[in-house]
């Protein structure tokens, strides 16, 4: 299987379409825990929110990020409705945080868990 890609401590990996998501998901779904974030320029609590994920995170985890306003097709499958959105994977399941939820407390909270519910939705090639 082929390693993700190298992360970085302050940036995100930009996403913006499914394949590209896919293909991340897959390649890093077993190794480590995959952070995605959903955000947009004119969502005011996505920016500060990008900033305090970029001080906690050690580099363990792969963090994604999807501008929506980029990606529509990502924001119509995975069922966008509120933003900031996080999605946390690791081992094919998932956990999410969004809209007042998604703070920095609750990415915390998501990345400390041991038990991370079952995947809302599934990728695959319905796209």
């Amino acid at each position: 299987m082929a390693q993700p890609p190298p992360v970085s401590k302050r940036h995100p990996l930009s996403v913006e379409n499914a394949e590209g998501l896919e293909k991340l998901l897959r390649d890093s779904s077993t190794t480590s825990p995959t952070l995605i974030q959903y955000s947009a320029t004119w969502c005011p609590r996505c920016a500060p929110l990008k900033e305090q994920i970029a001080e906690v995170l050690d580099g363990s985890v792969l963090w994604l990020c999807v501008n929506v306003e980029v990606a529509q097709e990502l924001v119509l499958h995975n069922h966008i409705t509120k933003l900031p959105r996080v999605d946390l994977y690791y081992r094919g399941k998932t956990q999410s945080v969004e809209g007042s939820a998604a703070t920095l407390e609750g990415v915390q909270k998501m990345l400390g868990s041991t038990e991370i519910e079952p995947p809302s939705f599934e990728l695959n090639d319905d796209f």
